[in-house]
């Protein structure tokens, strides 16, 4: 390993931000809490926000006072002395991580006093360079504004002239006889702030003096102390590794460029381990708490002692919330509640952002000797942490990164739609290892490959990786591709299209490859806003991901995805059946896993989901039939005359173009005529009318049809009607038809590029076409009353078929293998 940054199985990250005093605390919960939701999280912010802005004064200050006394440190009791101007400034800065427009007349007025305040402090300046570099910056009077800052902070820290051991450091007025962690943290991200915005430029000189002083200053067992008590604690061991890992973002990038194998930063990785051993002693601290989230943000860790830092330290956040929406202030003389909500406001804000990517740790493998081998998984340990922070600043939405590894459930990888992966070496991977990123994928994941240093090794294993999964094989993504032209940065614009190569089901990319190029080399190195010559490898990036999510991320712990919930007991159950027709009769068996899994949980119906082909007999025991696909095809007499009889019988037939293939949909008209005639003509000509049953079924109306993006710009423009097509047999319509995309829509993903309906749409339209045909009394063109189902399937259904409930997911996928279906169930044009 080459010792540069961590490089380490999943901990906590922690990083201290923050803080005008000391020692913010939250009262204790009584036991522990659980597991708050998203909701449940962004309904505390809504709550925090507005007793933040309760406590405004009408100057646009939160001070007590709107002129500063004096500039001692004990003053702060009163917002006063050397921390005027602080309160306001973390108020703001709260506000706006919260997600409160710069526009808001509120925060205008707090900006206005604060360009105006006499701010002498070091917590109060650097704290004001926070909201400095949130807000609109790029005006004259602001570069004013934030040269000004800059300069006092330059000016203040000590030279180390009095005192060679302080040399970096700052005390709470700037150069002085002491110096501590706190306010020099503060420095620290100050003049951090200040570059961001593309203002100020640090000297690369002043970056390794503080690297030296802080590195000296760390305890052998990796923790930081106040300065003065001499005893490690949290939030300063917190301060410490977020220091660090700002500067060796500065100091030490550009040695990680070439492949060296991974890369460790000694100082981080011990104060990691000391958080790792230290996290239960953070309490109810809400100031470490932030602390914990910047290290988050800094390292990607999602766990911290093996538990999720941000579930755990959030749940006492809200078990300790106020009726107002505040927190109660630290036991410490003068604490007060506004900068202990402003603290907690800052940690949950920043926490649940939404995660761009997960970097896949996948740190050993075994070599041909069946020997561990360390897996060159982190040669560039700051790519994601970089064009995470890029895309945030050109997308203006704050985004995080996450490390993970696979020892968690496939489930638990869609925090984010994009698994990344990185190395330089020979890719292999367990069969469980892989199997869980195939699952992955297979629920609407993608995987982002870099072949760092161009390594053919790396390329060449992830194809066969490709392969092994979904027996197909990558090829070159063409210019037209929607990765290329429908996002922010479009690639005509590029001096060249480098080679990325996909591997798809027809419908989406499941596998994206770099196989030469290597912008990780570029996205190693932090790129301020303005242009480089290296631009176009970041606006690559962002493209793919933009692609992976169409540009709609969810909130960390939010997602698409719908888990079993065991403790529901259903009371029904039908019976699915699966067409074998086409070349790829199955691009997205993920969409009938979650299906299953939301009808058992919401409708307490299971459906047993099976595979067959027509014309053997085996549509006989199902109720529902789904036919898709994205190639052409025929049916021969036996198979029409199966599905004639399907539906004379009772049973539903949804059709549905997967990704809005039209080779596909016309196929399935032309066969629809043939066998019904006259009345597929008729059902064929138009859509249904949005007053049909399936539509207002009783206690699930479908209020709002929306279209995936690429539809709206390549197919149904801005048009807000269902294009469902119906066919009547008898009293009841039995033949639903989209030419418009399902099947994908039920996954659930985002992913651009697919001619359909919006997920969410799509989803309430199978969902209801279930139901509706689980009910015949309510088959009837215009009937709304919900009826007990007449075709009983036999025998007995099994259980909904799904990651969530089969324990042997990979024994399914033998099975296909066995029928003659791709192992995958991807398409094998």
């Amino acid at each position: 390993m080459t010792p540069l940054f961590a490089a380490r199985q999943p901990r906590l990250a922690c990083a201290c931000l923050l803080m005008l005093v000391c020692g913010v605390s939250v009262a204790s919960a009584a036991g522990p809490a659980s597991q708050p939701t998203a909701a449940d999280i962004k309904a505390a912010i809504e709550k925090a926000k507005k007793w933040v802005y309760r406590q405004q004064h009408a100057g646009g200050h939160w001070e007590k006072d709107s002129v500063r006394q004096g500039t001692d440190h004990p003053s702060y009791i009163n917002m006063q002395g050397d921390t005027f101007g602080g309160y306001t400034a973390l108020a703001t800065y709260a506000l706006l991580a919260a997600g409160e427009s710069p526009n808001d007349p509120r925060i205008r007025q707090a900006v206005d006093f604060l360009k105006e305040a006499d701010v002498v402090g070091i917590y109060a300046i650097a704290m004001r360079c926070q909201v400095w570099l949130l807000i609109p910056h790029a005006s004259a009077e602001m570069r004013g504004y934030i040269d000004r800052d800059a300069d006092a902070l330059f000016h203040g820290v000590n030279d180390g002239k009095q005192n060679p051991e302080n040399k970096g450091l700052w005390d709470y007025l700037g150069r002085g006889p002491r110096v501590d962690h706190s306010v020099s943290q503060y420095g620290v991200l100050g003049l951090w702030a200040c570059q961001q915005t593309g203002v100020v430029n640090v000297p690369p000189d002043l970056w390794r003096e503080m690297e030296l002083t802080w590195g000296r200053q760390q305890h052998p067992d990796g923790g930081w102390d106040y300065g003065e008590v001499g005893t490690e604690i949290p939030s300063m061991t917190a301060a410490g590794i977020a220091t660090m890992f700002i500067i060796a973002d500065y100091v030490h990038a550009e040695e990680a460029v070439t492949c060296r194998g991974n890369i460790i930063h000694p100082a981080i990785d011990r104060g990691l381990k000391w958080m790792d051993e230290h996290f239960d002693d953070i309490r109810d601290n809400a100031y470490a708490m932030y602390g914990i989230e910047r290290i988050g943000a800094a390292s990607g860790y999602k766990s911290f002692a093996g538990r999720d830092w941000f579930a755990e330290l959030a749940s006492r956040l809200l078990a300790t919330q106020n009726d107002d929406g505040s927190w109660n202030a630290g036991s410490y003389p003068g604490a007060q509640a506004l900068d202990n909500t402003c603290f907690a406001l800052l940690f949950l804000a920043r926490g649940r952002a939404p995660l761009l990517v997960n970097k896949l740790d996948y740190h050993v493998f075994l070599s041909a000797s069946t020997q561990p081998v360390e897996a060159h998984w982190n040669e560039r340990p700051r790519d994601m942490a970089n064009l995470t922070a890029w895309v945030a600043h050109n997308t203006e939405t704050y985004l995080q990164w996450q490390i993970v590894t696979l020892l968690t459930a496939p489930e638990d990888l869609h925090d984010a739609p994009v698994l990344y992966l990185s190395g330089s070496q020979e890719l292999e991977l367990t069969d469980a290892d892989a199997q869980k990123i195939k699952t992955f994928v297979l629920e609407g994941g993608m995987v982002l490959a870099n072949a760092d240093c161009g390594r053919e090794a790396f390329a060449k294993s992830f194809q066969e990786l490709g392969r092994r999964l979904f027996g197909d094989d990558f090829r070159r993504l063409a210019p037209a591709h929607p990765a290329f032209t429908h996002q922010q940065f479009p690639a005509k614009r590029w001096r060249k299209l480098p080679a990325v190569l996909g591997l798809s089901n027809g419908v989406r990319e499941l596998m994206v490859l770099v196989p030469d190029e290597d912008p990780a080399r570029y996205w190693q190195v932090p790129r301020g806003p303005a242009a480089s010559p290296h631009e176009e490898a970041y606006e690559l990036g962002a493209d793919l991901f933009q692609y992976s999510d169409d540009r709609k991320p969810w909130d960390k712990g939010d997602s698409y995805w719908v888990k079993l919930d065991p403790a529901v007991k259903t009371g029904q159950k039908i019976k699915l059946a699966r067409l074998e027709v086409g070349r790829n009769w199955d691009p997205e068996p993920g969409g009938w896993w979650r299906m299953g899994n939301l009808l058992h949980n919401q409708e307490q119906l299971d459906v047993a989901v099976y595979h067959t082909k027509l014309g053997v007999g085996a549509l006989t025991a199902a109720q529902v039939a789904h036919l898709t696909g994205t190639s052409d095809f025929a049916l021969d007499d036996a198979s029409r005359l199966e599905l004639e009889s399907f539906v004379k019988s009772g049973g539903t037939l949804v059709i549905d173009a997967a990704g809005g293939s039209v080779q596909f949909a016309d196929a399935a008209e032309q066969e629809l005529k043939a066998m019904f005639g006259p009345a597929a003509v008729q059902g064929l000509a138009r859509p249904l009318p949005r007053t049909h049953a399936v539509y207002n079924l009783p206690g699930h109306p479908i209020p709002a049809f929306s279209y995936r993006p690429w539809a709206r710009l390549n197919s149904v423009g801005a048009l807000k009607e269902p294009r469902i097509r119906g066919i009547d047999i008898g009293n009841r319509t039995a033949i639903f038809f989209s030419r418009e995309d399902l099947s994908a829509g039920m996954v659930g993903e985002p992913v651009d590029g697919i001619i359909g309906y919006a997920p969410e749409t799509a989803t309430q339209i199978m969902r209801n076409i279930i139901l509706y045909s689980a009910r015949p009394e309510a088959n009837a063109p215009g009937a709304t009353a919900p009826a007990t189902p007449s075709r009983q399937s036999s025998p007995t259904p099994r259980a909904a078929i799904s990651p969530s409930t089969s324990p042997d997911t990979a024994r399914i996928f033998r099975q296909h293998a066995v029928e003659g279906i791709p192992p995958s169930a991807a398409h094998t044009d």
